[in-house]
């Protein structure tokens, strides 16, 4: 079943790419399924997920989600969140 309604928090100084909306409410029943249809939605995102230099981290109830766990499996309840990469030296 693919639910509706599955939000993702976005970072407020990558919101100008979302229309300035804090969340984005998506279906998907994987991580996977709801970053990509964040992407459909939101064409600009992309580059926010590169795999060599990505901007965000994705953030599942708290947990980080890898590269390797995109398929975890989401549903309404969940707190789906991005958040900025910041790097410094």
């Amino acid at each position: 079943m693919d639910p509706m309604g599955t939000k993702i928090k976005i970072p407020l100084i990558l919101r100008e790419s979302t229309g300035n909306r804090e969340t984005v409410e998506v279906g998907g029943g994987t991580v996977r399924e709801c970053m990509d249809k964040l992407i459909k939605q939101f064409p600009e995102s992309r580059e926010w997920f590169d795999e060599n230099n990505p901007i965000v981290w994705i953030v599942l109830n708290q947990d980080l989600v890898n590269l390797t766990e995109l398929d975890t499996k989401v549903s309404e309840c969940d707190d789906l969140s991005l958040i900025l990469v910041v790097g410094g030296g």
